[in-house]
């Protein structure tokens, strides 16, 4: 009995992260709210927030995904627009599409600052598993600030 409940965990496991990898990674969309915060006399304010986009050099896909999104009056981009650090020309031309028309604010996350590289997920049940410093090899974070500057 033990023996198939493992099989079902490891089995149910397996599926979700082939799910997770296979599927959802390239399934992006567009969510649309109105808040009822601003004048109501139909000259309203668009936001266009991304998040997490970790843009490889080889990623088209999300790069036609984005180059379809309407044009916003402000653009927000927040945490881990690299992928790599190598991709930074790449994201700054498929960032390019979706500049704001009044502003752009991009906020820089860690794979920015330092090239990504895998980590094991269960060091974070460790106590003080995930403290301490970050370290690496440093990423290409002032050539992406300095291209999106541009």
């Amino acid at each position: 009995m033990l023996g198939w409940l493992l099989l079902a965990i490891l089995v149910t496991g397996a599926l979700v992260a082939a799910y997770a990898v296979l599927v959802e990674r390239r399934w992006y969309r567009l969510r649309r709210h109105r808040l009822a915060i601003l004048p109501t006399d139909g000259s309203g304010l668009t936001v266009l927030h991304l998040s997490d986009l970790h843009l490889v050099r080889s990623d088209e896909g999300k790069r036609r995904f984005l180059a379809t999104l309407p044009r916003a009056d402000e653009a927000v981009i927040t945490g881990d627009v690299l992928g790599e650090p190598e991709a930074v020309e790449f994201a700054v031309a498929t960032l390019r599409p979706v500049r704001g028309k009044v502003a752009s604010l991009f906020v820089l996350g860690s794979n920015d600052l330092y090239a990504p590289r895998p980590s094991n997920p269960l060091r974070y049940f460790v106590p003080n598993g995930r403290r301490g410093r970050v370290t690496g090899r440093r990423g290409r974070a002032q050539d992406l600030v300095r291209e999106l500057e541009r």
